[in-house]
C-alpha cells in the first residue's frame, strides 16, 4: 500500500513518457529494496470506519491534483483525544480529473470522494 500514489503517477505517464517518468520509474525499484519488511499492523478496536482523507493541489501534470483516503477500523472518535489508527482495510489514491481553483476545493473533492467511496464499503 505504501507504493500506490507512484504507481498512479506512473501509470498515468504511460502514454506520453519523459526522462522524469524514467527517474521515477527507476526510483520505485530502490525504495522497494530500501523497505522489504512493509507489514501492515491491525489492533483490536470498536469497528467503527474511519476515513482519513487528503488531496495536494497542482501536484500532477496538467495542473491536476492527487487525492488519497485510507480507510481503517478504529474506535469512535472522542473530544480531545487522538484516534488509535489501524492497518488499512482500503485505500484509495488517484487523480482528480477536474482543474480545482484552490487547494480547499481540492481537499473538498477529495473528501467527497472518500465519503462516496466509504458509504460502499460499510454497506458491502
Amino acid at each position: 500500500m505504501t507504493v500506490l500514489a507512484a504507481l498512479s503517477s506512473i501509470a498515468s505517464e504511460q502514454a506520453c513518457t519523459t526522462e522524469d517518468t524514467e527517474t521515477c520509474v527507476s526510483q520505485l525499484p530502490d525504495y522497494l529494496a530500501t523497505h522489504p519488511d512493509a507489514k501492515i499492523r491491525y489492533h483490536a478496536s470498536d469497528m467503527v470506519l474511519n476515513i482519513h482523507s487528503d488531496a495536494s493541489y497542482l501536484s500532477e501534470i496538467g495542473a491536476k491534483s492527487r487525492m488519497a483516503g485510507q480507510y481503517f477500523l478504529g474506535s469512535v472518535p472522542q473530544k480531545d483525544k487522538h484516534i488509535a489508527l489501524n492497518g488499512a482495510i482500503f485505500v484509495f489514491c488517484g487523480i482528480l480529473k477536474i482543474v480545482f481553483a484552490s487547494a480547499a476545493e481540492a481537499e473538498l473533492g477529495a473528501l467527497f470522494l472518500n465519503c462516496k467511496e466509504g458509504k460502499v464499503l460499510r454497506y458491502s
